[in-house]
């Protein structure tokens, strides 16, 4: 059996949270020191990103919210068995402490806020006298090209500082219910703003209430849509991999290793075979770029591996790596 994880909450003694995993699994905690694991066993090492599944690990992580705050996993993150969890929560033990200590008594939610850009439009021609002059301009010479450009050019910019008004109008009045945000991709052209805030759950009520607020002044301009409780995966950038074996095992080739090398080995063979096929030697670029990114897998596989360093199939497999996620 497999060790399947949810998230990493503060233990300090081992617990369950009952029948509650996927296919009903118990979902217990595997601990070090003062952190754990929420996990349940699963049978084999992969599991299908099937709809169903996908699922089932979401309601995990919000019913381990009610109890305790929770870094969140993403889906499909298994480990070999207890060892593995318990390797993974020591090789990450400071991060997740702090990251637990940051969204501790808190939770995500999403705002997003859409506007009518027709609305808008039509009061921006009632109260911008530029606009008004410059369309009147060009219903009186239609062909005039140069008219029409500078028109676009005003349009745009003032509904950009309109929407950019908005824009900083919601997250002042929200920010003062929040400890921090971050910034997500917009989905369409209507929508202005798409922002995770992190906020106290006793403060849960202010924030919608704000988001309510908001929408009602706009008279309708806007639609502010919040989405919440949610577990705090903005706020928690950790990001925990199982390693491709095949990506492995060609740079080992490519390097001309073995199935176990030293730190050195492996430096000396990215040395010799760098310096036979640097292009400023004549030698061949494509197969030199090829050798520097088959050394960068195997230097970054190592960081996650123990001396000396094994690239057997099992081994890759089983080994994974603890990363902090790019911001934003």
């Amino acid at each position: 059996m497999s060790v399947y994880i949810y998230g990493i909450i503060s233990a300090k003694e081992n617990s369950s949270f009952g029948p509650i995993g996927m296919n009903n699994n118990e979902v217990c905690t595997i601990r070090h020191q003062d952190i754990a694991a929420a996990v349940s066993n699963i049978p084999g090492h992969i599991i299908e990103p099937t709809r169903e599944d996908a699922l089932a690990h979401e309601k995990v992580i919000r019913e381990i919210m009610k109890e305790c705050s929770v870094i969140p996993m993403g889906f499909g993150i298994i480990a070999k068995n207890e060892d593995g969890i318990r390797k993974i929560l020591e090789k990450g033990h400071d991060e997740f402490k702090a990251m637990l200590k940051k969204v501790k008594g808190k939770m995500q939610v999403d705002v997003k806020v859409s506007w009518d850009t027709n609305r808008i439009y039509a009061d921006v021609l009632k109260e911008n006298k530029k606009i008004q002059k410059l369309k009147e301009m060009v219903s009186k010479n239609p062909s005039a090209r140069n008219l029409k450009i500078e028109l676009g050019k005003v349009v745009k910019n003032v509904m950009d500082e309109k929407r950019n008004s908005y824009v900083n109008e919601v997250k002042n009045a929200l920010g003062m219910f929040s400890n921090d945000s971050e910034e997500n991709k917009l989905m369409d052209e209507s929508m202005i703003m798409n922002t995770s805030f992190l906020v106290d759950k006793d403060k849960e009520n202010n924030f919608y209430d704000k988001v309510n607020e908001l929408e009602e002044k706009s008279g309708g301009k806007l639609q502010i849509i919040a989405v919440g409780p949610l577990p705090a995966y903005n706020f928690t950038k950790m990001k925990i991999e199982k390693i491709d074996f095949n990506i492995i095992d060609n740079a080992r080739k490519i390097l001309g290793l073995g199935e176990k090398a030293a730190m050195e080995e492996i430096e000396n063979a990215h040395r010799n075979l760098a310096y036979r096929h640097h292009p400023d030697r004549q030698g061949n670029e494509k197969q030199f770029k090829k050798i520097e990114k088959a050394y960068a897998l195997l230097i970054n596989y190592c960081r996650h591996s123990s001396s000396p360093y094994s690239f057997k199939k099992e081994d890759v497999e089983s080994t994974i790596m603890i990363m902090k996620k790019a911001k934003g």
